[in-house]
Parts: C-alpha cells; structure tokens; sequence
C-alpha cells in the first residue's frame, strides 16, 4: 500500500468511497473544493493501483486537523486506516 497526494482523476473513486462511509456525504464540488483550498491536503491510500481510502486534513504550522477520512468498504480491517 502506498499513501500518495489525491490527484483529480482521484474523485470519482473518492466520491464512491465517501457515499458508502459517511451518512452526510460531502459531494464531488464539495471535495474538490477541500482538495484546491489553500491549506488543505489531500491524501489516498492505494494498493494495486485501486484507491482503498482517504483522507483530507487542514494544515497551519504547526498544527493539522483531520476534516474526514474513509476506507473502503472491502478494504476495512486490513489497516489501511
């Protein structure tokens, strides 16, 4: 598993992912405003060329916050969070 920068081409699969986790799911403008903000930081884990889960987090040094973060369904229990 790698953990890399969330890219555009990301959101869909990331759209997917947040639908089935969240019971208020943010939807495809909402996290591609997270992904542009200024200080924010966008973040997916991937295995074998699939996105399993993901996170986004606002910065100010020296400090982070953690806004969401979800795995996919499939890939739960197997420590990608």
């Amino acid at each position: 598993m790698i953990v890399r920068a969330l890219q555009v081409t990301d959101l869909p699969e990331v759209l997917r992912i947040e639908q089935q986790a969240m019971p208020a799911p943010w939807n495809e403008a909402q996290l591609l405003a997270e992904r542009e903000a200024v200080n924010g930081v966008g973040l997916v884990a991937e295995t074998l060329h699939q996105i399993c889960g993901y996170a986004f987090f606002r910065t100010c040094a020296p400090e982070s916050e953690l806004l969401r973060m979800a795995v996919a369904a499939e890939h739960r229990g197997h420590g990608v969070g």
